[in-house]
């Protein structure tokens, strides 16, 4: 139980584990206030692209996590497990998976959106996504949040999506 007092109260996390702060904590091209303005949007049917933007939503607002998305599962690691597909426990979870077949807002953090589209195309045409399923653009949001460790350029943003099925 301790442990979760220190991660809910970040000024004593900042203290004690002071990298792990600075990593989900610090403020990175405002990623609280984007967070946020993805929540205030109200949008219903979540996924999340990768366990990178999973976690990040998760130290920020993990009853909205809990609470609010399609499928615990994000779409980058099903390729995964498509790519291991004769493991017995990708075969369970690929089983396990009920396609997506309505209408969905996917969350991802990308330097770009390039990635996200050939692995949703991936997914597609494994029967996980419904064929008629199409990214709606513009995007929701496109911006900015996390800064290149060389240049100080911001080159990952995050994307708020819409998929039309």
């Amino acid at each position: 139980m301790t442990n979760s007092k220190i991660i809910l109260n970040d000024k004593k996390l900042e203290s004690v584990e002071p990298l792990f702060f600075q990593l989900y904590f610090e403020d990175k091209g405002n990623l609280k206030n984007k967070i946020q303005k993805i929540i205030s949007l109200n949008k219903n049917n979540l996924i999340f692209f990768s366990d990178f933007s999973k976690n990040y939503f998760k130290a920020h607002e993990f009853d909205f996590v809990k609470n609010n998305f399609l499928t615990t599962k994000p779409l980058l690691n099903l390729s995964r497990h498509l790519d291991t597909k004769n493991n017995s426990y990708s075969k369970y979870t690929l089983k396990k998976f009920a396609i997506l077949d309505k209408d969905f807002h996917l969350i991802s953090f990308t330097q770009d959106f390039n990635l996200t589209s050939s692995i949703i195309y991936k997914l597609q045409n494994s029967n996980l996504i419904d064929k008629k399923c199409r990214i709606q653009l513009p995007h929701l949001i496109n911006e900015p949040i996390f800064r290149d460790s060389g240049s100080g350029n911001f080159n990952i943003n995050i994307y708020l999506t819409k998929m039309v099925c």
